[in-house]
């Protein structure tokens, strides 16, 4: 019989205390396109065998449709990979997390789900999300671990910035029409002041590296390793953001005196739609008005973020979008 705890994670993941109910979707779904009917039989069965407490079974089950699931996803360019096959991946995580939730193996369960929502495809019903969210507190309340001092991460303050050795100029939050017509219309870059200091995330719930830690340590995202991703040293990993944090606070992730070992162990979290993964740490920040002043009409703003220690840098390129980058935290 699954344990109560199953049954309370069911309720506010799936919205149901009964499996039927995901198995439903899974069924209705098409995948003729891709010839993906092999993981729909053994996603529904995975399901079913859970539903029926045979949780061996059904983590078996769900993990052969993952590791199918994970093979398409691998199989060329990503652009090309066929979106079906991401909503595959998607509803064979939620059912191996589900699986490893009624072993209580809280923290693979977790894994798996941030994976499903890394690679897979966005589910209508935002299984995916509300699981991982869920498992998120239930492993934040009952397994806290220690924090950094956010003393630990130095980095030069956006007010020291400089573009080619001439300074940028400073203005205090200026109207739409004054920043439309000086700044964005001229392309001349400009620093804000004052313009997100109603942020959640600089007053009632202040971000600071023991915040991030404490709110998503848990959470597995992709970190970039090396100077810039144009050298071939250059790599990616799965990390959770708590051992990032420990990484880049104990100095393993900093930039060195430029020597190529140095170089190549910076560790970046960069251009991630970090938000999008952790809704929770969306509501403390807003979006500025300035983007609303984009060229494209009906178009909602693309929100990424940056987490790295002083010296992380981007190589010189060029955006076909406008960007505005607003600096939170800088210790």
């Amino acid at each position: 019989m699954p344990s109560a705890k199953f049954q309370e994670f069911m309720e506010l993941a799936i919205g149901s205390s009964h499996l039927s109910a995901v198995a439903g979707v899974v069924a209705d779904l098409d995948v003729s396109d891709v010839g993906g009917e092999p993981v729909i039989s053994l996603v529904h069965s995975a399901l079913e065998s859970l539903e029926e407490d045979r949780v061996l079974e059904s983590k078996a089950l769900s993990q052969s449709a993952l590791d199918i699931s994970w093979e398409k996803l691998n199989s060329g360019y990503w652009k090309d990979v066929p979106h079906t096959w991401r909503t595959l991946y998607s509803y064979s995580a939620v059912a191996n997390s589900l699986a490893q939730v009624a072993e209580e193996d809280h923290r693979s369960a977790l894994r798996t789900c941030d994976l499903g929502l890394l690679m897979g495809a966005p589910l209508r019903e935002s299984y995916l999300p509300r699981l991982a969210a869920c498992l998120a507190n239930y492993l934040r309340e009952t397994s806290p671990g220690p924090v950094p001092s956010p003393s630990s991460m130095p980095c030069n303050s956006v007010a020291d910035f400089q573009c080619r050795g001439l300074p940028v100029k400073r203005v205090d939050c200026p109207s739409l029409r004054a920043f439309e017509s000086s700044y964005m219309r001229e392309q001349t870059p400009v620093i804000i002041s004052g313009a997100i200091d109603h942020w959640p995330a600089l007053t009632s719930r202040r971000w600071s590296i023991a915040y991030l830690k404490e709110s998503a340590g848990n959470r597995t995202v992709p970190i970039e390793i090396g100077s810039r991703y144009t050298d071939e040293s250059w790599s990616q990993k799965l990390m959770t953001i708590s051992s990032f944090i420990d990484a880049i606070s104990q100095g393993g992730g900093a930039v060195g005196k430029g020597d190529a070992d140095d170089s190549a162990s910076i560790l970046y979290l960069a251009q991630h739609q970090l938000f999008d993964q952790l809704p929770e740490l969306r509501a403390d920040i807003c979006i500025p008005d300035y983007c609303c002043l984009s060229d494209e009409e009906d178009s909602d703003p693309i929100v990424n973020a940056w987490i790295g220690p002083c010296g992380t840098v981007s190589p010189l390129h060029h955006d076909p979008y406008h960007n505005v980058f607003a600096q939170v935290l800088c210790s």
